[in-house]
C-alpha cells in the first residue's frame, strides 16, 4: 500500500511532463490500468483503494495518448 501512494506523485509529474515513457504507456502496463479501471467500480472494492486506483488510471490516461 505504501507503494502505492509513493507512486502517485511521480504519476502527477509525469503526467504534466507531455512526454511518454514506453514502459508507462507500453501495453503490458496499459492493460494492467485497463483492468484495474474495470475492477475499481465494484462495490466490495475498499474506498482508500477506489482513491488510489482512481488516481493511478487518471495519471495514466492523463499520460499516455489513446
Amino acid at each position: 500500500m505504501q507503494l502505492k501512494i509513493a507512486i502517485l506523485p511521480l504519476l502527477g509529474v509525469t503526467s504534466c511532463l507531455g512526454v511518454s515513457d514506453a514502459a508507462f504507456c507500453g501495453p503490458d502496463f496499459t492493460g494492467a490500468i485497463e483492468r484495474l479501471a474495470i475492477e475499481l467500480p465494484d462495490p466490495m472494492t475498499p474506498e482508500g483503494v477506489g482513491r488510489a486506483g482512481t488516481a493511478v488510471v487518471l495519471g495514466h490516461d492523463a499520460g499516455c495518448a489513446k
